[in-house]
């Protein structure tokens, strides 16, 4: 009986998922390393402490097993793209065939959440001591974007909120239907967001 890979993975696969190619050089199925990679997230405890946005992360048991996930992975726009669990639902923490896309890098670090390992104030927010002001930035295409100095956190936030999705909707164009549904959901919450910021300041 094989190893289980993280202490839950089911490698079934009758053909070999690494190697050593003719160079001498170790190979691995493009199928099986996505799948792996995927299960690292969640169940590798030296992982989830370093990155503990993924702490209450889960996956569809179906994909414990590899042929599973293969079958589903080969139906997708995968190549030179990255598995995604949140895009396509706002906040979602589970890995399954109706959660999931593969996307670009670039689209996949669009809404990376970091609030589990933000400070005081809301995403996009920092606080200049020597200014005595919030200031708004956002990450734009990789690089931190200036967006003013406010006076509130709230009013920061806000700044943020709008900025971000006007970011996303450029996202809109050059993917599919499904992507492009998951992107309005988070525009949508986002708005609703602002609407609530909005009537507080």
């Amino acid at each position: 009986m094989k190893r289980l890979i993280y202490g839950v993975g089911i490698n079934d696969s009758y053909h070999k998922t690494e190697w050593i190619d003719d160079l001498g050089k170790r190979a691995i199925c493009p199928y099986y390393r996505k799948w792996k990679n995927m299960l690292c997230r969640v169940y590798s405890k030296s992982y989830l402490k370093r990155n503990p946005t993924y702490k209450d992360a889960t996956i569809e048991k179906e994909w414990h097993t590899f042929t599973n996930f293969k079958r589903w992975m080969i139906t997708q726009d995968w190549e030179d793209k990255e598995l995604d669990k949140d895009i396509l639902f706002p906040n979602n923490n589970h890995y399954s065939p109706n959660t999931c896309c593969f996307v670009s890098r670039k689209l996949n670090g669009l809404l990376v959440s970091t609030s589990k390992i933000r400070g005081l104030y809301p995403i996009g927010v920092d606080y200049e001591k020597r200014r005595k002001h919030f200031r708004a930035t956002i990450k734009i295409n990789g690089k931190q974007k200036y967006l003013g100095s406010f006076q509130s956190a709230n009013d920061a936030h806000v700044a943020y909120i709008v900025a971000k999705i006007a970011y996303i909707k450029t996202f809109y164009s050059g993917v599919n239907n499904r992507i492009k549904e998951g992107l309005e959901r988070h525009c949508a919450a986002l708005t609703f967001t602002l609407m609530d910021r909005l009537y507080i300041s």
